[in-house]
């Protein structure tokens, strides 16, 4: 719940000036939220998925991310469910929905290390390294 101590953010994943920041309301990130806005109006294709419960959250949104068209790429290692049978339920289902969506982070974060901005002179913030390197086009991850 926001406000709530229990759900802060970890220190070093806060938000800093002009880096933005989407309030989750419900199990998936886009209901009840400005998130397809947002990432439309930045270009966003691609988004990659961590986090808990893979079963209910991290599902929810790569479901909902599907339904608007995003390729979705789970980090398996980076997920953790309510009980094994429910997260590998889950990341079943998410991979039913788009092939090819569940990797491994390294896989990904391989994928990330050669990558360089079309316009490397036009990333003038953290937040424009976000953009440019983890919203990649599907082709890449």
């Amino acid at each position: 719940m926001e406000g709530d101590q229990e759900t802060e953010l970890f220190p070093p994943l806060k938000p800093i000036a002009g880096e933005f920041h989407v309030v989750k309301r419900r199990y998936s990130g886009f209901f009840g939220t400005d998130l397809d806005l947002l990432l439309r109006s930045i270009g966003v294709e691609t988004l990659i998925l961590a986090g808990q419960l893979t079963d209910v959250c991290v599902h929810y949104t790569a479901i909902d991310a599907h339904q608007y068209n995003y390729v979705v790429r789970v980090a398996e290692d980076c997920v953790a469910g309510s009980s094994k049978s429910a997260h590998d339920a889950a990341l079943q289902a998410i991979e039913y929905h788009q092939h090819g969506a569940i990797r491994e982070s390294q896989e990904i974060i391989d994928a990330l290390a050669g990558y360089v901005p079309e316009k490397p002179w036009q990333i003038s913030s953290r937040q424009d390294l976000w953009d440019q390197r983890w919203f990649l086009q599907s082709e890449r991850i």
